[in-house]
This record gives C-alpha cells, structure tokens and sequence, in this order.
C-alpha cells in the first residue's frame, strides 16, 4: 500500500473491484462534477450512513401507503360514479321504451 501526503492526512491507494457499468457510471459521476473518480467514492463513502436507510425505507413505506389510500378512496369514487351514471342510462332507457320511442 502506497502512502502519500494530502492537505494534511495520510492518503491510501485502495484497489477496488467494480463491473463495467458501475465503472461506467463512476467515470460519468465524476466527469459531470469535473472531479476525480477518487473523490466521488470519498464522496460517497462521506454520505455512507447504514441507519439513514432504515429512515429512508420507513418513510418510503409510508409515502407509498398514504398513496395507496388515497388510490383506493379514488377507485370506490369512480365506481360509485360509474354505478351512478349505469342506472341514470338505466332510467333513461326504460323512459325511452315506456313512451314508446325505441
């Protein structure tokens, strides 16, 4: 492991296996900053916090079940819309056959 100086801390060369697309994606990253690939993952491993996600999911769960109520109350007001407008056609259909126009 090679050691060198950098803005006053130790740096260490880190060999780091990766797929071609995460390489990829690494090279992107670091071309749309117009920083180095070292400092994104320095970057990365800064932003790295195993309890963030467990926040993150609960309020996933949460965001996505507050959605989901909110689809169900929309989907029993269409149907009740739908089952509204079937029986004035309904109505409307037996007024055409009793007056005699169909």
């Amino acid at each position: 492991m090679t050691t060198r100086q950098h803005a006053g801390s130790a740096s260490f060369r880190t060999v780091v296996m990766l797929r071609r697309g995460e390489r990829d994606k690494l090279n992107a990253l670091a071309s749309q900053d117009g920083v180095s690939v070292g400092e994104i993952v320095r970057r990365a491993i800064g932003a790295y916090d195993p309890t963030d996600n467990d926040a993150l999911l609960a309020s996933a769960i949460e965001s996505m079940s507050s959605t989901l109520r909110q689809t169900i109350v929309q989907v029993h007001e269409a149907r009740a819309s739908v089952a509204e407008t079937r029986a004035q056609l309904r109505e409307h259909a037996l007024d055409e056959v009793a007056n005699g126009n169909r």
